[in-house]
């Protein structure tokens, strides 16, 4: 009985060292319990769960990583590169993507060309490409080089180079075939429950036209001539560099809002004709509060005009055989209060938005949905010949190059 006592409280003892040992040693390592803040909706847990999901060793038959569906934390990062920050706020618009359709996109400027082998698209502003990139032919194919620009290529200086052919694969301008489209600006519908018009707009213009002009080069045709033969028939004050000084100091909005508000139109007349460069010299006087109606001189066609902004928005010259048939209209509308307040109807049925807030979200899409985009031998010449050489009016004073 003595003998066997010894052996029974060593069994227990040695039992309860290896419960202690299994205690301290085990539990140590089961992972502490993932904590969820409802109020927040945000996961606390010591260890990274996000990077546990996009670890390429984890596997599992609804792991959809690389699956391209929209708004999925567990999708891939996207990189977007831009090859120069000088154009339109690069750093603003490259962080604008949370709230995209896809929102896995990451926007960076200011990394050596060298270095942006991890991106999937690089963006190239048209008139700052100096090289491209020598990447191995893998990380070429996965890459989209995107060249963007929104300036019209009838001047020589804004032209795209021969260099852009076979390169670039993809683009972003202010045309309907840019495989990214961003417009100077936009006619969004709207619901509205007021009547239809506003019969009293004529009641508050006192004068014909306004228009400013600070860039007295023209391609095409002479603007300042077409400006100067409107003039006989029709009031009309021309301000800026090529005109008078204006008589509202820069930056005085309420002076400028009460000068423009007497003006029934604003001669929205580019600096040349080219295919959909309709710029903010439209796009703003038509989106101002001042109410005017412009007249449009820009474009290959009306269509152009017409297949963006609202309906009876807007009177383009393309369609009056010359300059005093545009100029008797424009007169007979400064008399006709009921005629010129139709070409305002419009406005309760559609907003205007200038810029293009969409593109940044195309520019995730992009990437994401990897479409298979070639790069094309014809890039420049199409983008540089969609220019008219000269327009066509009875008066040959009005279309003579500067």
């Amino acid at each position: 009985m003595n003998t066997r006592c010894p052996l029974i409280i060593g069994l227990l003892i040695g039992i309860y060292i290896v419960s202690l040992l299994v205690y301290i040693y085990g539990f140590r390592h089961i992972p502490a319990p993932l904590i969820i803040d409802i109020e927040a909706d945000n996961f606390m847990s010591p260890y990274d769960v996000t990077s546990i999901i996009r670890s390429p060793s984890s596997s599992s038959k609804n792991d959809t990583r690389n699956n391209e569906t929209p708004s999925k934390p567990f999708q891939r990062k996207r990189i977007i590169y831009s090859a120069t920050d000088s154009y339109w706020n690069m750093a603003g618009l490259l962080s604008s993507f949370s709230q995209c359709q896809y929102n896995n996109c990451e926007g960076r400027i200011g990394v050596p060309l060298t270095k942006m082998a991890d991106g999937d698209i690089i963006m190239f502003q048209f008139n700052k490409i100096r090289s491209f990139p020598n990447y191995s032919p893998d990380v070429r194919r996965r890459q989209y080089w995107l060249v963007y620009g929104a300036e019209s290529p009838a001047f020589r200086y804004n032209r795209w180079s021969k260099s852009l052919d076979e390169n670039i694969n993809a683009t972003m301008t202010y045309r309907h075939q840019s495989n990214i489209f961003i417009p100077y600006g936009t006619a969004v519908k709207i619901k509205n429950d007021q009547p239809v018009g506003n019969s009293n707009t004529a009641l508050t213009k006192t004068k014909g036209a306004l228009v400013y002009i600070s860039n007295c080069q023209s391609v095409g045709y002479n603007r300042l001539e077409t400006v100067k033969q409107l003039q006989k028939y029709l009031d009309v004050d021309l301000y800026g560099g090529c005109g008078t000084k204006p008589p509202c100091a820069k930056g005085d909005s309420k002076c400028e809002a009460k000068l423009h508000s007497q003006y029934r139109f604003y001669l929205s007349f580019e600096n040349s004709m080219c295919s959909e460069y309709i710029t903010e010299k439209f796009w703003s006087r038509l989106a101002s509060p001042s109410m005017f109606v412009p007249v449009a001189l820009g474009g290959l066609s009306v269509e152009e005009y017409s297949r963006v902004a609202p309906p009876r928005s807007f009177i383009h010259a393309y369609n009056f055989t010359s300059i005093e048939e545009l100029g008797k209209y424009l007169k007979h509308l400064t008399e006709d209060d009921t005629a010129y307040d139709r070409y305002h109807e419009w406005r309760s049925e559609f907003q205007i938005r200038s810029g293009f807030p969409h593109s940044v979200c195309e520019l995730c899409k992009l990437a994401n949905e990897g479409p298979h985009l070639p790069a094309r031998s014809d890039l420049s010449a199409q983008w540089n010949g969609a220019c008219a050489s000269e327009i066509h009016f009875e008066y040959n004073l009005s279309i003579a190059p500067l």
